[in-house]
């Protein structure tokens, strides 16, 4: 199957269990995954490892796949990381397991998948009920785009600077940028 092609869910899920690599499902298309840069790896794996610092809830890394609902189509994604308060809910009918109940959903921004991630993932990732919070990170300097779900909507709040912390109110914890952004080789957008 080729990326871009319109394929149904179970298509898309039939691939993504045998595929050698992996691919998101948005708006019926695969969306391949590329590789990594030596910042977008950093910035993930210091996020994680500094909310696994700080809360007692499930954090984990990329590699697992989660399903968010979409208006007449489900999506599937492999965020950056994730956390999950309280027991984890999979679809057990997809191979992988499909993670269907994340707290917090982290994604690290790079010039190819920004406008996904700060419009479609946002919106789908939103409409989950488990979901409280979503951080979009950039992987070239101290940034993140904070958004929250309060009772009234959903808040954004941009975060810049190495100087700066970030407070997660669904995990009860604040993480300094310093321990995100520690080993970024800082370069321009």
């Amino acid at each position: 199957m080729q990326p871009g092609a319109v394929i149904s869910p179970e298509a898309y899920l039939a691939f993504d269990a045998v595929a050698e690599e992996r691919h998101e499902y948005w708006h019926g298309q695969l969306v391949a995954m590329a590789g990594e840069t030596y910042n977008h790896s950093a910035v993930k794996d210091d996020a994680v490892a500094a909310l696994r610092e700080h809360t007692s809830c499930d954090v984990l890394s990329a590699g697992l796949r989660v399903r968010a609902p979409g208006y007449g189509r489900e999506h599937y994604a492999y965020p950056d990381g994730l956390v999950v308060c309280g027991e984890m809910s999979f679809d057990e009918a997809t191979q992988p397991p499909t993670l269907l109940n994340p707290t917090l959903l982290i994604e690290v921004a790079s010039p190819s998948t920004r406008a996904r991630d700060f419009a479609d993932k946002l919106e789908a990732y939103f409409r989950l009920e488990s979901l409280v919070e979503y951080w979009i990170l950039k992987a070239n300097r101290p940034y993140i785009a904070q958004y929250e779900r309060h009772a009234e909507g959903i808040h954004m709040r941009m975060i810049p600077g190495m100087e700066q912390e970030i407070h997660s109110t669904a995990l009860g914890v604040t993480v300094p940028l310093r321990a995100i952004y520690r080993r970024v080789r800082y370069e321009t957008d």
